[in-house]
Order: structure tokens, then sequence, then C-alpha cells
């Protein structure tokens, strides 16, 4: 029997959501995974380029604030390191809000 070591190779970051678009509050699941042999002992979550490593490759994450994340993955074995090919980019909404205001004067500015 012949086993072929090598390290990291088809990184893929999996999303449990198929819409890059979604608002505050929302919580998504993470999953690295990655073809290597020896196993991946260590992976990597990059949101925009700030790491956060994981033995088992899943991180969940909650937005409470609007903007642009972008991320990424990398494996890790003891014959080297891999990263994703691509980058998934998710953009988080605020929904409005209106508060009501008894007894308020209301000044239109003129410019």
């Amino acid at each position: 029997m012949l086993f072929l070591c090598r390290k990291p190779d088809n990184v893929t970051l999996n999303v449990n959501n198929t819409n890059n678009t979604f608002f505050a509050g929302t919580t998504l699941k993470f999953t690295c995974t990655a073809d290597a042999n020896p196993r991946a002992h260590t992976y990597t979550l990059y949101e925009n380029g700030v790491g956060d490593a994981d033995m088992n490759g899943v991180w969940m994450r909650q937005w409470n604030t609007a903007g642009l994340f972008n991320y990424s993955c990398e494996a890790n074995n003891s014959l080297g390191t891999n990263f994703t090919s691509s980058n998934t980019t998710f953009t988080v909404q605020v929904r409005a809000s209106v508060t009501r205001v008894n007894d308020a004067v209301v000044v239109e500015a003129r410019v």
C-alpha cells in the first residue's frame, strides 16, 4: 500500500448561506476543508486580512455592524500551507429604525 504525503491542496471555504448580502444580527457558519496527508492540523480563517486559527476548521460569526467583509482560509500540516483560491465577500446591512419623539420641534435646515 502506497501513501502519498502532501501539503494541503484544494483548500475550500464553505458558508451555510447562499446570499452575500444580509442584515446585522445574522449568524453564519464557516467551514474550511483541504485534501492533505497528513491531515491539516490547523486552519486559519481570515476576516479582512486578520487571521483566527482553529484546529477543527469551523467558525461561527455574527455581525452587529454594517460593512463589507472579505473571507479566506488557509490549511496547514507538517509539509506546508495552502490558501483558498479566492475570497468570499459579504455585505452586512443594518435595518433602518424610526424612533417616535413626542413634543419635539423639528426645524428644517436651509443650506
